[in-house]
């Protein structure tokens, strides 16, 4: 790996590690339904009927909650979500 490759790899996880001191108690009481009820429910649809919304509201929540853990992925957001709770 180039220097340049190597600072930028180290720099994004950096910001990762940022995001993930703050999460998820950074997340607003919204966003933590909309994860525990991915969580419970699995799929986004079936999760936003649970909740009374949209299946898109609940992608939105789920975006601004992963954009505050620093990932990209829905797994990887529950696993940190988990983990925060100390239930992984």
């Amino acid at each position: 790996m180039t220097g340049s490759r190597a600072r930028a790899l180290r720099d994004r996880m950096q910001s990762r590690a940022d995001h993930s001191i703050e999460f998820p108690g950074s997340l607003t009481p919204t966003e933590h339904r909309a994860v525990e009820a991915v969580i419970e429910h699995g799929e986004d649809k079936i999760a936003a009927r649970a909740m009374g919304i949209t299946p898109s509201t609940l992608r939105s929540h789920k975006q601004m909650a992963k954009a505050k853990a620093g990932v990209t992925s829905t797994v990887r957001l529950v696993v940190l979500y988990l983990a925060a709770k100390g239930q992984a």
